[in-house]
């Protein structure tokens, strides 16, 4: 099933991060953020190897993400997500 997770955004670090949809299946969870760059500098979101924790997988939707633009990232997460 999927369902919008419209959560608030969170500034961190010169990025600003929102959940904005979930995916239950049968073993796993999806999640999918959208991160805006705030700052002057573009972010190489490429050179980001380690997942965050708990996750099994995740993706960007842009390696280079530039000033005052937004993309996508997508973890999935063994049944349950972070709790």
């Amino acid at each position: 099933s999927a369902r919008a997770e419209l959560s608030r955004p969170r500034r961190t670090g010169g990025i600003e991060v929102q959940q904005v949809a979930q995916y239950d299946g049968a073993a796993l969870t999806g999640q999918r953020f959208l991160i805006r760059k705030l700052g002057k500098e573009p972010l190489a979101l490429g050179e980001e190897r380690d997942a965050p924790a708990g996750a099994l997988a995740f993706a960007y939707g842009r390696e280079t993400l530039p000033p005052g633009e937004a993309t996508s990232a997508f973890l999935v997460f063994g049944k349950g997500g972070l709790e």
